[in-house]
């Protein structure tokens, strides 16, 4: 079993290419131990991983899916492990809903996109736009609770965020829910 603990709050993180990005820190325990992601053994499959957001006085451990449980795991596998493939935010959610990417001109191909409802499921996919061109800044699939699971950058980790840190560190003007044609 691997834990995935989430903190309480946003913190500023720099990130690779130089940006700054606003997520929840994690922590992994495996069998107890706090380890690196890219420790983890490969042997784990979707029931063994949990994620537990972290309260100031409780913590409250989130009802995933098994399909974000198995991206979560793959992510681990494929790249975090050794960094041997890309992985971006488009990939990241292009994997989930079993897409294969190809580039970036994919989207209109292989996404339809729709108005964000008021109320998003859990595992809904959400793609960020800017507001003059509708150029495609960011991706996540949102969890609950008010968080949204991606990869925040070509080679980066796995990110936690808040709908309104999304916004603010991509210079999204708009969202919306993506579905698969």
């Amino acid at each position: 079993m691997i834990s995935i603990y989430l903190s309480p709050r946003e913190k500023l993180v720099r990130s690779v290419c130089g940006g700054n990005i606003h997520q929840r820190l994690v922590t992994v325990s495996h069998e107890n131990k706090l380890v690196e992601l890219s420790d983890l053994p490969f042997n784990l499959i979707a029931d063994d991983v949990e994620i537990i957001l972290n309260q100031r006085l409780w913590s409250t451990k989130l009802n995933l899916c098994t399909e974000i449980k198995r991206a979560i795991l793959f992510y681990l596998r494929s790249y975090h492990r050794n960094g041997e493939r890309y992985y971006d935010c488009y990939t990241f959610v292009s994997m989930y809903k079993g897409l294969e990417r190809k580039d970036m001109n994919d989207v209109k191909e292989c996404w339809h996109t729709s108005s964000l409802p008021l109320i998003i499921k859990p595992s809904s996919v959400v793609f960020f736009t800017d507001n003059r061109y509708g150029y495609f800044c960011h991706s996540a699939i949102y969890i609950g609770k008010g968080l949204y699971l991606s990869v925040n950058e070509p080679r980066g980790s796995l990110c936690f965020s808040s709908f309104r840190s999304i916004k603010r560190d991509y210079h999204a003007k708009n969202a919306s829910l993506a579905t698969v044609k």
